[in-house]
């Protein structure tokens, strides 16, 4: 963001039914200058950079671990507003199972 702007971070814990353990949903978004829409179609593409010093790999990579994890992940942007990125990972069971429902993490001699 050359021109400044605010970064935020925000955890979300999702359960789509019973016998689903669940999902942890992390959001990053930030109030910059957005992504176009060609480069939103091509960000994810290996060696694909908008930037003059750069290789390219950064979000293939983290595209590749979401995905070797089960996960997904997406973007929304738009020109002169922002951009928020949303990576969704699926919960062990063992590790839903230690948390309570108001989303605190428990001991597992609680």
């Amino acid at each position: 963001m050359p021109d400044g702007g605010e970064i935020a971070v925000s955890t979300l814990l999702l359960s789509y039914g019973k016998a689903d353990a669940g999902w942890c949903e992390i959001v990053i978004q930030d109030t910059g200058c957005g992504i176009s829409p060609e480069s939103l179609d091509k960000m994810f593409n290996p060696f694909f950079t908008t930037k003059t010093s750069g290789t390219g790999l950064g979000l293939a990579i983290v595209d590749r671990i979401i995905e070797d994890h089960g996960g997904i992940i997406d973007v929304e942007s738009e020109t002169g507003r922002g951009t928020k990125f949303r990576i969704r990972l699926p919960m062990l069971e063992e590790a839903a199972s230690l948390v309570t429902r108001n989303g605190h993490i428990m001991s597992q001699n609680s």
